[in-house]
């Protein structure tokens, strides 16, 4: 029997219940992270009888039980990141590559990428270069190469002393390689006023960018906004809104308190599991927004999806895959939604899409990692997806107000976990402000 261990706080089979998710936050803080978790796990279950063991930052209380158990039980390290190399991620990489130079398994990096304002910044000295360059050479003292997620992460590398195809490779994010070489065909555009629309944002997107999808949103009244952040869910699950001091000047169209229609009239949907995501986009005509993963979800349910590129990170995979883009210069020019997905080419996507594949299948070959795609193989019948079909897994969250008195009772473990997020968040903004000499 294979066990394989596996960076992450998602349990491969989540059996969990829509408040057990919440209350310990199996998602890790989004639910874009499902979609890259689920195509890796399925991508590697070789067989019935392979084995998940997940690690994450409990790996820190004792670095060295931990890697004997990997060393004795499992036969790989899958690692599969997101936009790791940042300045807020940086105490977990310096855990993890703590963890890994302690492994005598092999350790695969299975898609990670920077998180920087501009491209300019990555030609200078980024304050976690040092922590970023022990990491990839832990890493490659384990593996032959790591996966990357594209073009900017690449360059910032190669200014690190690596080089492309002896150290790395661009094989952008594994969700998009959920089906293998297959992607679903993207159906017509419809740009009317009665399309249906699924729209998503982030808070701290900045005035621009929320502007620009304000405006957007008034253009098609009746879209559905598709939360992925923790703190959004909470909201829609325990009627806990967001704080006041984390949504200032926050338009109308993001919703983070029950007085946003969008909430009112219940035309929000959460997902805690990839397979109820695909089939909830799957009849919907567009999503735009400024969550990479979410319009990720909808090009693999065949929906046209339009990214709102707020950072490098999002435009970086948006180039990779040819998923059409807006950019905050053109947002500057005054594009409007309508005009932005008349001019999106949704060609490149599936054209390049089996040549995209193939890189990525290459790459897992060169790591020796065992997987379903060997000898062309496909999806079907894929040993993951037969495992699933024997699991209840959690429904789709829609917004629950007014909370009757029971479901304020069964919500209680959620609401306080809430709470807690705050609370330590509030505390570490004081501290790092004390830090800094503001008062």
């Amino acid at each position: 029997m294979k066990k394989i261990l596996l960076w992450s706080v998602i349990p491969p089979f989540n059996d969990c219940t829509a408040k057990e998710i919440l209350t310990r936050n199996l998602i890790g803080s989004n639910t874009g992270n499902l979609l890259f978790h689920h195509s890796v796990v399925r991508a590697l279950m070789t067989d019935a009888d392979t084995e998940f063991e997940t690690q994450f930052s409990s790996v820190a209380r004792n670095l060295d039980e931990a890697a004997a158990r990997a060393n004795e039980t499992c036969s790989c390290f899958a690692i599969p990141l997101a936009n790791a190399f940042r300045k807020d991620y940086i105490p977990k990489l310096e855990v993890l590559t703590q963890f890994i130079q302690r492994l005598k398994i092999p350790c695969v990096v299975i898609g990670v990428g920077v998180q920087t304002a501009a491209a300019d910044k990555l030609k200078e000295g980024l304050p976690f270069d040092g922590q970023v360059r022990d990491f990839v050479r832990a890493v490659l003292d384990r593996s032959s190469l790591i996966g990357v997620r594209g073009e900017y992460t690449a360059d910032y590398l190669k200014r690190l002393g690596f080089s492309e195809e002896r150290h790395f490779s661009q094989i952008g994010c594994p969700s998009m390689y959920m089906f293998g070489g297959d992607l679903p065909e993207t159906r017509a555009l419809r740009l009317d006023a009665e399309a249906s629309v699924c729209v998503n944002g982030k808070i701290d997107s900045g005035a621009e960018i929320h502007g620009f999808m304000a405006r957007s949103c008034q253009e098609f009244p009746n879209y559905w906004y598709i939360p992925q952040r923790i703190e959004e869910i909470w909201m829609m699950y325990a009627g806990m809104p967001i704080p006041r001091r984390h949504r200032w000047n926050i338009p109308e169209y993001l919703p983070t308190d029950f007085g946003n229609r969008v909430l009112r009239e219940r035309r929000s949907a959460a997902f805690l599991n990839v397979s109820a995501w695909l089939d909830f986009m799957r009849d919907k005509d567009l999503s735009y927004g400024c969550n990479i993963h979410g319009n990720i979800a909808a090009t693999l349910a065949g929906v046209p999806a339009v990214v709102v590129a707020r950072d490098l990170r999002v435009a970086e995979l948006a180039n990779f895959f040819q998923i059409p883009m807006i950019s905050l210069e053109e947002i500057r020019s005054g594009i409007g939604i309508r005009e932005a997905c008349e001019r999106a080419d949704f060609s490149g996507i599936a054209a390049n899409h089996p040549k995209r594949f193939a890189r990525f299948v290459d790459f897992l070959d060169q790591n020796g990692l065992e997987h379903i795609y060997r000898n062309g193989g496909s999806v079907q019948n894929a040993p993951y997806d037969l495992r699933l079909q024997q699991i209840a897994q959690a429904p789709a969250i829609y917004p629950r107000t007014p909370l009757s008195p029971a479901q304020r009772v069964d919500c209680l473990p959620v609401y306080w976990a809430a709470v807690k997020h705050y609370r330590v968040r509030y505390i570490r903004k004081r501290n790092a402000r004390r830090g800094s000499g503001r008062r």
